[in-house]
């Protein structure tokens, strides 16, 4: 009897929250969204492209707009610079993250406690979901900015060589990039951060200002020797072209290196499985001699 009150307690309570929840949701503003811009593009395309977010971006914006008033700017800056990482994500600004987290652990915990009702452990369910939730949403974030850190890594090289050859045909740096934007796949990030570089250089800032911006948003160890050898190309007055050039040839020999360490690792790594694939095997084998020796009265 205690035990089914407590149940119907928790259930009250949880109506009463949602309660609460919708009615808050009802009254506060919902941020505006960014229209303008990469992040304005990046919105627009998962509007078009990705229905989930399309039928939860007026809840996501009004759980924006709470955090919005409420005094986390830390979370908020570290937020942002993973956003800005991530090729902005969706579109999102740092509010809305952190309305998504909300959402998806309030969704989460609500479908653990139901969950957790017919195994009858709706409290350690219900906590489990309300981790795994914001979880989700951070996971998701750091999974686009990686992706987009081995696809710079994977394209990099190329790009550097084609903006030499031009540069050494006689254009000049914003001309070359130009060019490469002009010729790629919206969709490609190399092409995306270049032409991030490029509008830059046309909004007058400097080119070691800009290729600095570059490495910010994409901080891995190719990209950041890159940008700092042009940047001290262009200090010492050496031609850019063939710093590039150097760079681009740099670049795969130590993306075939790092291929062959990880190939080199993976070796070392399928001994465990093959060894343990092997102890089956003689299991298997050594235990159907012994069970049929048992069986013929040898033990």
């Amino acid at each position: 009897m205690t035990t089914d009150l407590l149940k119907l307690a928790a259930v009250g309570a949880m109506m009463a929250a949602i309660i609460l929840v919708v009615t808050v949701l009802l009254t506060v503003k919902p941020t505006e969204p960014e229209s303008r811009g990469l992040r304005g593009r990046k919105r627009s395309r998962a509007r078009i492209h990705n229905s989930t977010f399309a039928f939860f971006e007026p809840a996501i914006r009004t759980a924006g707009g709470i955090w919005a008033q409420l005094p986390a700017h830390d979370w908020r800056a570290a937020i942002e610079r993973d956003l800005q990482q991530a090729g902005y994500f969706l579109g999102i600004d740092g509010n809305e993250v952190l309305g998504m987290a909300t959402l998806a652990g309030v969704a989460a915990s609500a479908i653990g406690f139901g969950v957790g009702l017919m195994i009858d452990m709706p409290f350690a369910i219900m906590a489990f979901g309300l981790l795994m939730g914001p979880w989700m949403v951070v996971s998701s974030i750091k999974g686009e900015r990686q992706r987009r850190f081995r696809e710079v890594g994977r394209q990099l090289p190329g790009e550097i060589d084609l903006a030499a050859l031009c540069m050494n045909a006689g254009m000049d740096m914003p001309g070359a990039l130009s060019m490469l934007v002009a010729q790629g796949h919206d969709e490609d990030v190399i092409v995306e951060e270049l032409g991030l570089v490029l509008q830059e250089l046309e909004l007058g800032r400097t080119r070691a200002a800009a290729l600095r911006n570059f490495a910010d948003r994409v901080p891995t160890e190719a990209v950041q020797e890159f940008v700092g050898a042009v940047v001290l190309a262009e200090e010492k007055g050496t031609p850019p072209a063939e710093t590039m050039r150097i760079q681009a040839g740099m670049l795969r020999m130590r993306r075939s290196v790092l291929a062959e360490e990880a190939a080199s690792r993976a070796g070392v790594l399928m001994m465990i499985p093959m060894m343990m694939l092997l102890g089956s095997i003689l299991i298997i084998l050594l235990g159907s001699m012994m069970l049929e020796s048992y069986g013929s009265g040898f033990f």
